[in-house]
């Protein structure tokens, strides 16, 4: 017999949380939304049998496009600032019955396919990093819903506000490398640190 588990409410909770619940040896999970939330377990066999839940964070999520001649897969999660540095995972992903073995992950036909999965990654770090993505997606939901009349003075528009916000709170990676190019600058080079022991002899 299965048992129906929904969400009544929920405070405190982080954002993009997850409830999971485990009945037995059958596990569940789904995202802590009110009126959304709904799970079907398996009833255990004695009444008071205990069904523990478990609230999930979620750290950070990525998209993997599966090829069918590639297993491994390098997956790079971008978590933001608080994560510190991004995490990396390399995934294998095979047929269920498939044997023990077979082809390592570092075959030269797979890593053309991991190359062009870590560019992409790449890229969509660089569109993340300078809010391009989001910008272009709350900008063309704008122009739809609003119609101008010179479309094309809108965008710049945008743009132009847009820049001009963000050229105002500099990223966290445009923080880093500030602050290694004035180490940079502020730390002496091997000519210079040798300069004055070379005057001294003279």
């Amino acid at each position: 017999m299965a048992m129906e588990i929904s969400l009544l409410e929920a405070h405190g909770l982080p954002e993009n949380c997850l409830i999971s619940i485990r009945s037995g040896t059958t596990r569940r999970q789904a995202p802590a939304e009110v009126g959304k939330f709904k799970l079907s377990l398996p009833r255990a066999a004695r009444a008071s049998a205990p069904v523990k839940v478990d609230f999930l964070a979620r750290l950070g999520s990525a998209t993997v496009n599966v090829w069918p001649e590639q297993e491994c897969y390098p997956v790079e999660v971008n978590a933001g600032a608080a994560a510190g540095q991004p995490m990396k995972v390399k995934l294998r992903v095979r047929d269920a019955d498939a044997e023990e073995g077979g082809e390592e992950c570092s075959s030269p036909a797979r890593n053309v396919c991991s190359s062009r999965q870590l560019q992409a990654q790449h890229a969509k770090l660089y569109l993340d990093e300078h809010k391009l993505l989001s910008w272009m997606q709350d900008m063309l939901q704008q122009l739809i819903q609003e119609r101008p009349e010179n479309p094309w003075d809108f965008i710049e528009s945008s743009a132009a506000s847009t820049r001009q916000s963000c050229a105002s709170v500099p990223s966290e990676a445009s923080k880093a490398r500030i602050a290694e190019h004035e180490l940079a600058r502020a730390s002496p080079s091997k000519e210079d640190a040798s300069a004055p022991r070379e005057k001294r002899k003279a």
